[in-house]
């Protein structure tokens, strides 16, 4: 791999997400064991419980090994598929700011971000964790190039009190996940 590839990337720095919460450090220094040494192991955690939240940056002691470490992309732990890409630099993280708090209520907008979402999540899954709310639609994303369900949404509701309700449910658990839940970011500005 050439260096001019690599422009926008922390060296030697992979991010993988997607893992089992009940994932350990060792775990993930085992699934790099044939790669290469691990010089940094940072894993993320919840902010309220500091449990671990299936995300991990990983710093290799060279750049070939951050390199072969992304063949590991779509391996199996647990009964999840982790992602394994490269980490981007400082200059690529432009929105980071914009989420330092929680997103602020957009005025005439009903709609909420859902995430955290298992991966065979489906629309019935959905109205029936906010069974009550009025919903218009449920919109799950999908990644374009491989068409794999990327563990978020967005749900429409027909009215206020439905997705004051939604809100009020962040963090509550569906199918052994905690949801994330947040007024929808309006696009415009």
């Amino acid at each position: 791999m050439k260096r001019s590839d690599l422009i926008g990337y922390e060296p030697g720095k992979v991010v993988v997400s997607g893992m089992p919460y009940s994932t350990t450090e060792e775990e993930i220094r085992d699934l790099f064991r044939d790669i290469g040494k691990v010089h940094q192991l940072q894993l993320s955690r919840f902010p309220d419980t500091g449990n671990f939240r299936g995300l991990a940056f990983v710093t290799f002691e060279t750049e070939e090994a951050a390199a072969s470490s992304l063949s590991l992309d779509g391996t199996k732990m647990g009964n999840r598929f982790v992602k394994i890409e490269r980490c981007r630099g400082d200059s690529q993280r432009k929105r980071k700011s914009e989420f330092l708090s929680e997103p602020e209520k957009v005025e005439g907008c009903f709609s909420a971000y859902i995430g955290n979402l298992p991966y065979d999540v489906t629309e019935d899954d959905i109205m029936d964790f906010f069974e009550g709310s009025k919903i218009a639609s449920i919109r799950f994303a999908f990644d374009k190039r491989t068409e794999a369900f990327r563990g978020f949404g967005h749900i429409d509701f027909e009215d206020d009190e439905s997705l004051e309700a939604a809100v009020k449910k962040n963090q509550v658990e569906l199918h052994g996940r905690p949801m994330k839940i947040a007024y929808a970011v309006s696009n415009r500005s």
